[in-house]
């Protein structure tokens, strides 16, 4: 399990070891089964219909398990694009199981789930913002919900844990569509700026299709790139206050995986708001950097 997160989930991965063992674990379990329709949708050399095929098969795997504990269907098995074999979807749909029955995991929010996985096969450019968050809570705020019930809550505090846990999901996301605009566009022939939101700016889905394939960078596109950035700073702001309303044993690391998210846009902004012809990943060096800074403001209490 552990795998999964330590290849693909660097700022994951570290905010992870802030955990007590027991919930690490269950924290890796999660991860893993999440990972493996990610990639089977964010492979941009597979076949769309091979890919839904996949996703269908790791789909009718977990509900097998989930409701019977063994699996009942066997149908021909495609070609795997990424993600192990057979057995390693077997294997991480029982440890998603187990996790959905001990924690009380909604079966909706795992449907929800696979909904935003199916989506990126078929949908390929965002209207509006709204629309936006409709995949954003698929993809990443279920996620945090899932996250909450393995961490433990103040459950007289539930909704606001929950508010603020989606707003944490969205916030990340977000992060992570600003860094991988041009990745997105040219691997996978996604756009996930919502035109709403460039024509803001005097832009649209033509103009960013432009910038991603040569138009140089100009005032107007960091412009807008700055005003997301902005945007996406609130949310961390806010998505931070439920934090301590979560259990002290998944505090820290929650924490640091904010840190390490929000450390992304700080590069951004180091970058003039170039998202295109500049990367926004953060090294190691710069995660345990923002790591060290961050920690010793947080005990100095001079954190924002």
């Amino acid at each position: 399990m552990q795998k999964y997160m330590q290849q693909h989930g660097t700022s994951y991965y570290v905010a992870n070891w802030f955990f007590p063992q027991e919930v690490r674990d269950d924290v890796f379990a999660l991860y893993a089964f999440v990972r493996i329709p990610d990639d089977v949708v964010d492979d941009p050399a597979a076949d769309p219909v091979l890919a839904r095929q996949e996703l269908d098969e790791m789909w009718r795997i977990f509900v097998d398990v989930f409701q019977t504990s063994t699996i009942v269907s066997n149908p021909p098995q495609p070609p795997f694009i990424k993600g192990g074999d057979r057995s390693d979807r077997i294997e991480v749909s029982r440890e998603m199981s187990r996790l959905c029955h001990q924690y009380e995991i909604p079966l909706e929010w795992v449907e929800d789930f696979f909904a935003a996985m199916y989506a990126d096969l078929d949908q390929k450019v965002y209207r509006t913002y709204e629309d936006l968050q409709w995949y954003m809570y698929g993809s990443a705020e279920v996620i945090g919900l899932m996250m909450c019930k393995l961490i433990g809550y103040d459950e007289s505090q539930e909704q606001e844990v929950w508010r603020t846990a989606k707003l944490l999901g969205e916030a990340m996301q977000y992060t992570n569509f600003l860094r991988d605009i041009s990745e997105d566009l040219l691997e996978y022939d996604r756009i996930y700026m919502p035109e709403d939101r460039l024509l803001q700016h005097d832009l649209n889905h033509i103009l960013l299709t432009q910038y991603v394939q040569g138009k140089p960078v100009d005032e107007r596109w960091q412009k807008f790139v700055s005003a997301q950035v902005l945007q996406c700073k609130e949310l961390y702001r806010e998505a931070n206050k439920g934090i301590q309303l979560l259990h002290p044993q998944g505090r820290r690391a929650v924490l640091v995986a904010s840190w390490m998210y929000e450390s992304i846009l700080d590069k951004i902004i180091r970058n003039d708001y170039d998202t295109l012809t500049r990367t926004a990943r953060t090294t190691k060096f710069e995660k345990l950097r923002t790591l060290l800074f961050k920690t010793i403001r947080y005990a100095m209490g001079t954190l924002d």
